[in-house]
């Protein structure tokens, strides 16, 4: 047998040999159709890879990444479009402050979101904004604003100045237009807890008159529910009060005269208290200073004067920083939150023309819930149950 093997192997050539190979592999080759096929899946794949990968690349260029939301950040336009719907049909009200890169520093007022327009813009009213109207235009707006069991802070660019008007209560308010916010951010907001604070600890107000380049001061008497009972200075001591802290920031930051006249009241108002030898030293320098105030001081003088009922006031003062108690380990209010910039309307006057002491009773108007929430905390007022 392995003779009648090897005597086949001998008389079949080599080209004999691959030619049969090549018939039996081309009688088992895959059809036409399905080498088509299996091509342009290949090639499908290949190019969703490129396409991919080119996509990338861009954004990477571009320096744009993928948009997602979180529980503490608001960015799809979908998301954040909702959201402001929500935010609008509830008229929710806001604090604000206008701030540009030169002064970032501004006062804190209150406002109102009104409506979305079609644009996705959203219209705003803005309460105790001085200067200009068309002064904030391409300034940033950053509001605050309460929103379920968090606080909303949003920066937008005003794009538009709409109009003026007058509230019922006689309050001139303005109009603006805003971009939506490319970005929502929430910020939890603290559990409800309530000092026990009595309602006549001392406390420093202030009354900015917008004459005025000094602020009038005042000392708290006491708080009642939605208001506060203050006992005004005479001018000179609060003109003294106001440029002790001045210049102490000016000696502290070594301010050239450009960057002093960036000051605001806000930024000046807020810093700490001046100590007992501090104070002392610093009111010896003021009183050389205080001639160029003159004019100041007189129309301070006349303004505390000419206070009656109903006179409408701006009002600005920074609740004390308080311990809290050591069961809640909850950390201390923030000088923002304890800082509070609102209008009040005079509801009764006591003290003489001729005398150096004036009292006010006033009622806080328009005051935000976040502002409430604050001065709940302190439990200084009985508006929430």
């Amino acid at each position: 047998m392995f003779q009648i093997i090897s005597a086949a192997q001998k008389k079949s050539s080599l080209s004999d040999l691959f030619g049969t190979t090549g018939s039996q592999a081309e009688s088992f080759s895959f059809g036409s159709s399905i080498q088509k096929y299996t091509l342009y899946v290949l090639i499908g794949i290949v190019v969703f890879f490129l396409i991919r990968a080119v996509v990338k690349a861009i954004r990477s260029a571009t320096g744009k990444k993928e948009v997602t939301d979180s529980p503490y950040r608001l960015r799809k336009l979908s998301t954040r479009i909702e959201h402001f719907k929500e935010i609008v049909s509830s008229k929710t009200v806001f604090t604000y402050r206008i701030f540009d890169k030169e002064k970032k520093d501004a006062a804190l007022s209150g406002g109102k979101f009104l409506s979305l327009d079609r644009k996705n813009n959203l219209i705003v009213v803005l309460s105790a904004a001085t200067g200009k109207p068309e002064e904030h235009v391409n300034k940033i707006l950053e509001i605050k604003y309460p929103v379920d069991k968090n606080n909303g802070v949003v920066k937008s660019p005003i794009t538009k100045y709409l109009r003026s008007k007058k509230t019922d209560k006689n309050i001139v308010v303005r109009m603006y237009e805003i971009k939506l916010p490319l970005l929502v951010k929430l910020e939890p907001k603290r559990k409800d807890i309530r000092f026990k604070v009595s309602g006549d600890y001392p406390m420093r107000v202030y009354l900015l008159v917008d004459k005025l380049d000094i602020p009038v001061a005042a000392n708290c008497i006491d708080f009642s529910g939605g208001g506060v009972f203050i006992e005004l200075e005479d001018a000179k001591t609060g003109c003294l009060d106001y440029l002790m802290k001045k210049d102490k920031i000016i000696t502290e930051k070594e301010l050239n005269a450009e960057q002093v006249k960036k000051l605001t009241f806000y930024k000046i108002l807020s810093q700490p208290e001046l100590e007992f030898g501090e104070a002392r030293e610093a009111k010896k320098k003021a009183k050389d200073h205080l001639g160029e105030y003159t004019d100041s001081i007189e129309m301070a003088n006349d303004f505390i004067s000419s206070l009656k009922k109903n006179d409408t006031v701006k009002l600005f003062f920074i609740l004390p920083e308080l311990p809290l108690m050591e069961e809640t380990k909850e950390e201390l209010l923030s000088i923002d939150n304890r800082t509070i910039m609102c209008d009040a309307v005079v509801s009764k006057t006591t003290g003489e023309e001729d005398s150096e002491k004036h009292q006010l009773t006033l009622q806080f108007l328009e005051i935000d819930d976040m502002v409430r929430d604050t001065i709940h905390q302190y439990g200084l007022e009985s508006w929430r149950e």
